[in-house]
């Protein structure tokens, strides 16, 4: 028997906010020292029509679980911090990777990810940035992704 209607403490779920998005291509030359918005121009899928330009946007008021995955090329050997996160309307949620030690090569492939549950009001949004510092550009592999879904 399939469930096509979830009632949720007097909540109609049917057609609950949830999306999963990657970038269409390589998001290439990314600049060090400057925060930068991870492109992601195709959805796997957008329940509730709420992910667009690289945002989400909440459509109701509730808590949100949030995920991504980046994976980096290219990242310069001579970056000793990283950072990414996910940017609300509400909060920052960041993450630092110290790279002193890890990165011998220029050129080496990261992969970083994170998960959140977020406070989100109606008209909210969230996106993925990332930082870092170096002196040479990096990349943003097709296998990152955003994803999200209302828990209630």
């Amino acid at each position: 028997m399939a469930i096509s209607k979830i009632n949720f403490n007097s909540r109609d779920l049917t057609g609950t906010p949830s999306f999963m998005a990657y970038p269409a291509s390589v998001q290439s030359n990314i600049s060090a020292s400057t925060w930068t918005d991870i492109a992601f121009g195709t959805e796997r899928y957008d329940v509730n029509g709420d992910f667009a330009s690289n945002t989400f946007t909440a459509p109701v008021t509730g808590k949100y679980v949030l995920s991504y995955q980046l994976n980096l090329r290219q990242v310069p050997n001579d970056a000793t911090a990283l950072y990414w996160t996910i940017l609300t309307s509400n909060w920052t949620y960041y993450n630092v990777e110290d790279t002193t030690d890890t990165l011998s090569d220029t050129g080496a492939s990261l992969t970083f990810g994170a998960s959140v549950i977020a406070d989100m009001d109606a008209s909210d949004t969230a996106k993925v940035r990332v930082w870092y510092n170096g002196t040479a550009t990096m990349d943003c592999n097709q296998d990152t992704y955003f994803m999200g879904h209302l828990l209630g």
